[in-house]
Formats: structure tokens, sequence, C-alpha cells
């Protein structure tokens, strides 16, 4: 058997000089023209997608330097270029009592024909990221909190983020077409500081004329009794509402807090 193995050894070429060294290692024409060849091509490509893919093939970004390559666009990359894509997972936690999940996946893009690896990149994705930690929480179309989210109600999304961020950025890699792009729209905007200014209530939607503050003319500005002041909600349904509310929200804040701090001084006044 060791007869046998040793038939299937490569052979290497032995680079006995200098002078073969400088040669095996230098750039050849044919090198310089497929390069000049493909950079024309990948322009040509870039061009026809930002003629032609607005808003599915990349996007624009407040404050990047350049366009996001949107997954759309790193696909019709890939077939203008005739390469393949194929993922391996490297990570995976998931634990429903921490309520934490955590996705890693390597992307291989690879020539079509020769089944050649030209580009690695791995892409990860957990539920403790801002846009996957919180849910909205609706009564009649309106935002009236937020949850948790289960993270086993978003297991299949957190896998697929992974997969786009890694498959976006190996194609990027193949094609040289960092020049032209940047990196995925949704990871520059979670690396976006934002700045949240607090929404203030209009007082005169509360002040009496004397220009005291009259809690039970406040008007509701969302949730089940939006648009109706206080003073036309039964005591006992404006209770139970902002207990429900308390409850089902760990933190509250911007108008739904503003309704439930005017209503708690609206119920006591009225003791």
């Amino acid at each position: 058997m060791k007869n046998e193995a040793r038939d299937f050894e490569p052979q290497y070429e032995v680079i006995n000089s200098n002078d073969e060294m400088k040669n095996a290692m230098s750039i050849q024409a044919g090198d310089v023209k497929r390069t000049v060849e493909h950079l024309a091509l990948l322009k040509d490509a870039v061009s026809q997608i930002m003629k032609k893919g607005l808003n599915h093939d990349y996007g624009i970004v407040p404050g990047a330097k350049r366009p996001c390559l949107l997954k759309p666009g790193a696909e019709k990359l890939m077939k203008i270029f005739g390469l393949g894509a194929r993922f391996i997972q490297t990570n995976k936690e998931v634990d429903r009592y921490e309520n934490y999940a955590e996705f890693a996946y390597k992307c291989e893009v690879y020539h079509l024909k020769t089944g050649i690896v030209v580009a690695e990149c791995e892409g990860t994705t957990n539920s403790w990221e801002k846009k996957y930690k919180e849910r909205a929480i609706y009564k009649d179309r309106v935002v009236v909190g937020h949850e948790k989210t289960p993270v086993m109600d978003i297991l299949n999304m957190l896998m697929k983020m992974a997969q786009k961020r890694a498959l976006i950025g190996a194609v990027l890699i193949a094609t040289g077409a960092s020049d032209y792009f940047t990196q995925d729209e949704d990871d520059i905007e979670a690396l976006e500081p934002r700045k949240v200014e607090k929404k203030k209530v209009d007082p005169s939607k509360f002040e009496t004329k004397k220009g005291k503050t009259d809690h039970a003319l406040y008007i509701v500005p969302c949730g089940k009794f939006k648009d109706k002041k206080l003073v036309d909600i039964g005591m006992k349904d404006l209770k139970d509402y902002i207990n429900h509310i308390a409850t089902n929200n760990d933190k509250l804040e911007g108008p739904l807090k503003t309704f439930v701090d005017t209503a708690r001084e609206y119920i006591r006044d009225s003791a």
C-alpha cells in the first residue's frame, strides 16, 4: 500500500537558480492582459448595475463613501464572472433559556468551470444585535411598546443574515469590486450613530386657559384610547389599561411613557 501511495504523490518542479526563481515569480504579459480585461469587464458590470439596479442591487446609505452592495447585486456579479458559492457553518449557538442565538458561516466563492476557490469570507449574526433584540408591540396598528424577541422565532432569519454577509464579503473580494461598493447597508446602519430626540408633548393638549396643567384634558397620542381625553375614559378602564402596559413592557419611552405618567397624575388628582 505504501508503494501505491507514492505513485500518487504530486511532482513539483525544482527551481535551482535565482534567475529561475525570478522568472517564476515575475508578472508575465498575459497576466497583465487578463487583469486589464477583468477590470474592464468589472467596470462594465458595475456600470450596468448602477444604471439599472437601484433599490435592488445596491443601496445608498448617508455617510457611506461608496454604494452598498446588496445580495441581488452580488448574485449578478457572480453570474457575470462565472462564479458559484457554497456555505460552511462555522459556529452555531442556541440557548433558548438565555434567549440567545449566534450563527457564523464561511462563504467560499469558486470558479464554476474549474471549481477553484477564489475568495472566502465569514459572516456572523446574533440575536442581541440591535435590530433583532426587541420587536414592537402593536395595538390597532399603533406601536404601544416593545418586548424582547423570542429567539426561537428568528433562528432562520439569523442564519440567512450570516450567510448573506459572508456572500457579499466574498463576492467583493473575488471580483475586486471593493473600489466600487462597500459592505452591506444593514451593517453600515448598525454602526451609524443615531441621534434620538425626545419627543415633547404639546402642553396645549392638557392646559387650561389659566395656564395651569389639567391632566384630565390630556389627549392620548397612541394605543387603545388614541385621540381621547383622559376625562372621557372610564377610570376603571384607564387603570386596567395602564396596568396592562406596565406589565407587558420592561422599558417605557416616548409617547407611551408620557401617556402613562400623565394618566397616573390624573388618577392621583381624581382620588
